[in-house]
C-alpha cells in the first residue's frame, strides 16, 4: 500500500472517530441533551399567592319592616348574619384566581391550616404580619367590605348592595404593591321571598361578580 493511499485511510479514520457515523450525535453532546431535558423547572413556589377573609362590613345599613317580616317569614339580618358575607368572598375570590394563576394560590385549607397557629394582624398603618415561611407565600390579597346595604321591600324588589376593595401586599414586607378603591355592587331581587336567608342572597348574588372583577384585576397586576 503506498504511502498516500495510507495517509488517506488515516485521516479518514480519524474523522468518522471523532463525530462517530452520519447523523450520530457525539457522546459529550448526547449527555449534555440529556441532561437539558432531565433539569427541573425552576420553582415558583416563591410567588404563591394568599387570599385572605376580607375585614367588615364597617358599615351595615338594613332597612325591613314587619310587613317584609310577614311576607317573607324572614327575620330581620342581624350584623352577625351579614357577616358572613366576607367569608363567601375569600372562597369565590380564591377560586376565581385558582381558575387564573393555577398552583400559585395557596389552597383555602392549606391557608387556615397554616394561620391556626399564627394568625394574621394588621397593623395602624395598614401593614399585614408575615405570613408563616412553609407558605412560601410572596403576595397576600387582602380587602374589606366598606359598606352593606339591604332594602327589603314589600311591593318592589329587595336591594342587595356591597362596597368592597381589595389590596395586593407583599408577604415578606407587608408593604403594598397594588390596589383597587371602593367600588359599589347593586342589585335587585325577590330572591329572599323564597326562603333564602338575606345572606345567602348576598352570597348567591352579588359575591360572584364581585369575585370575578376582582380576580381579573388582581391577575392583571401580578403580570397574568
Amino acid at each position: 500500500m503506498s504511502r498516500k493511499v495510507w495517509a488517506i485511510l488515516v485521516g479518514w479514520s480519524v474523522m468518522f472517530g471523532a463525530i462517530g457515523p452520519a447523523g450520530a450525535v457525539p457522546a459529550s453532546a448526547s449527555k449534555g441533551a440529556k441532561a437539558a431535558a432531565t433539569a427541573k423547572p425552576v420553582p415558583q413556589s416563591a410567588n404563591r399567592v394568599a387570599v385572605m377573609r376580607f375585614s367588615g362590613p364597617e358599615i351595615y345599613d338594613v332597612d325591613v319592616d314587619e310587613v317584609w317580616k310577614a311576607k317573607t317569614h324572614l327575620s330581620g339580618p342581624t350584623n352577625a348574619e351579614l357577616s358572613k358575607v366576607t367569608d363567601a368572598l375569600q372562597i369565590a375570590l380564591t377560586q376565581r384566581l385558582s381558575q387564573r394563576l393555577g398552583k400559585l394560590v395557596v389552597p383555602l385549607q392549606e391557608l387556615k391550616q397554616s394561620l391556626g397557629s399564627a394568625p394574621l394582624t394588621v397593623s395602624s398603618q395598614g401593614k399585614t404580619s408575615p405570613l408563616p415561611k412553609s407558605l412560601k407565600v410572596r403576595y397576600i390579597v387582602s380587602g374589606r367590605i366598606e359598606r352593606l346595604e339591604f332594602d327589603g321591600n314589600t311591593i318592589l324588589d329587595d336591594v342587595y348592595v356591597l362596597f368592597p376593595a381589595a389590596r395586593i401586599t407583599e408577604a415578606a414586607s407587608g408593604q403594598e404593591v397594588w390596589s383597587c378603591p371602593i367600588k359599589k355592587y347593586r342589585k335587585k331581587t325577590r330572591a329572599a321571598k323564597s326562603g333564602k336567608s338575606v345572606s345567602s342572597v348576598f352570597a348567591d348574588l352579588l359575591i360572584p361578580d364581585i369575585a370575578d372583577d376582582l380576580a381579573a384585576q388582581i391577575s392583571q397586576a401580578l403580570g397574568h
